[in-house]
């Protein structure tokens, strides 16, 4: 799996991300991946929406980030949470 763009962060990787599909509110997403047990990444969360509507890009991807460093601080990002 490539990680390229992703963020390192507590033994795990994440990409976050803002979408607008419709030109309104914009939201966050997140990708999350850890290393399983043989060596290979593993992806926990691919586009998991984040909590909340946000008035602008910059917004959504900041809570974003907040949001999966969160999951990953509370052990909800780890392979065997699944």
């Amino acid at each position: 799996m490539d990680l390229q763009g992703f963020t390192y962060y507590k033994d795990h990787w994440y990409e976050a991300s803002a979408t607008s599909p419709t030109g309104g509110p914009w939201h966050g997403e997140v990708t999350i991946c850890a290393k399983a047990v043989d060596g290979r990444s593993i992806k926990i969360f691919e586009h998991e929406p984040v909590p909340g509507q946000y008035f602008s890009e910059g917004e959504a991807w900041q809570h974003a980030r907040d949001y999966a460093e969160k999951l990953i601080d509370e052990g909800r990002a780890n392979p065997d949470s699944h």
